[in-house]
């Protein structure tokens, strides 16, 4: 993990630190409920949400070809930045402020997984602003990052 450019001796033990697979069972969803980057599934008509696995109303969300369907009155549901839970803010101010910066100054592989998640973003969503592109592609990069760190883990699962 050193190797990789931008992250260095000094973020690598704390990423370590922070995301200590056993801790988390080996899982990454898991992982991205704690530091805040899972996302938040709502139904636009009744209110029910679905959060790494807890739900409004103890009822699972229901998989669908669509996406993810509301158990109350079977709505598509929508994926929306979490509100109002709980997650460790040190770690998320890291993963997102810290770590992604420096991988971003650094120029390596991770920069041009940034910038090609901006080119990809913007050309999705042109009525977004720049800093929402610019955050959405550093939380997609790093949630790659965090997925290849949690694969390397010798008892993954599934």
């Amino acid at each position: 993990m050193v190797f990789i450019k931008g992250i260095g001796l000094a973020n690598a033990v704390r990423l370590i630190v922070y995301a200590f697979p056993p801790q988390f069972q080996y899982n990454i969803n898991k992982f991205r409920k704690y530091a805040g980057l899972a996302v938040m599934f709502q139904c636009p008509q009744c209110g029910y949400y679905y959060y790494g696995g807890e739900s409004s109303n103890g009822k699972p969300a229901v998989p669908s070809e669509e996406g993810w369907l509301c158990p109350n009155d079977g709505t598509k549901l929508i994926g929306t930045a979490a509100r109002n839970v709980k997650y460790n803010r040190t770690v998320k101010t890291f993963l997102l402020g810290i770590l992604a910066n420096n991988l971003m100054m650094a120029g390596g592989v991770y920069s041009r997984i940034i910038k090609s998640f901006k080119e990809e973003l913007a050309s999705k969503h042109p009525d977004w602003p720049k800093l929402k592109v610019q955050r959405t592609a550093v939380r997609k990069a790093i949630s790659l990052l965090l997925s290849q760190y949690f694969s390397l883990s010798p008892y993954t699962t599934v």
